[in-house]
């Protein structure tokens, strides 16, 4: 644990500043350490191999990126965090973009995934006034990622399925 003591007034920005300085975090696409490039989805790889990267990384927090899943695992002393991606449905069948926010709670991080409404459909609208076509204009409109392959098994059971974040706290 860790605490921040100042007489003056801080902001809730400010203080996620004092935060950071004093935990250790990296944010990464993919596995930070490992000379194989591969994404990390949910719940996989298995939380041994997170456990590794996290010793690897040297780190207390990894905040991951790129996959598109929003995703956060406490992980023995560390945290595994993945935002999802702001302007693209996380294949659950949702509009929805996905950020992630960091804020001070106490003397920890309060880790609260946020859902994104924004103007999928104008957005795909204008994509295809623009030649794009198929693909990933088609998932602004459903929610639904065109192709799947970089997903494992698992992760693909849960396509179509709106996801629900709880908050985490870490450190």
């Amino acid at each position: 644990m860790f605490t921040v003591r100042t007489k003056i007034q801080l902001s809730a920005i400010e203080k996620i500043f004092c935060l950071a300085a004093i935990i250790s975090a990296k944010r990464v696409e993919g596995r930070p350490c490992s000379l194989r490039s591969e994404l990390c989805f949910g719940r996989l790889p298995a939380l041994e191999i997170k456990k590794e990267e996290l010793d690897l990384a040297g780190t207390d927090i990894v905040i991951g990126g790129h996959s598109g899943i929003p995703d956060g695992q406490a992980i023995g002393d560390g945290f595994w965090l993945n935002a999802g991606a702001i302007g693209f449905p996380a294949n659950d069948g949702t509009l929805d973009g996905w950020y992630l926010l960091l804020c001070p709670e106490q003397e920890a991080i309060a880790c609260r995934w946020q859902r994104l409404a924004y103007p999928a459909a104008r957005t795909a609208e204008v994509m295809r006034s623009r030649g794009f076509v198929g693909g990933y204009t088609d998932a602004l409109w459903t929610g639904l990622w065109p192709s799947m392959d970089v997903l494992p098994e698992a992760q693909r059971q849960l396509r179509g399925q709106p996801i629900k974040m709880n908050k985490l706290i870490c450190c």
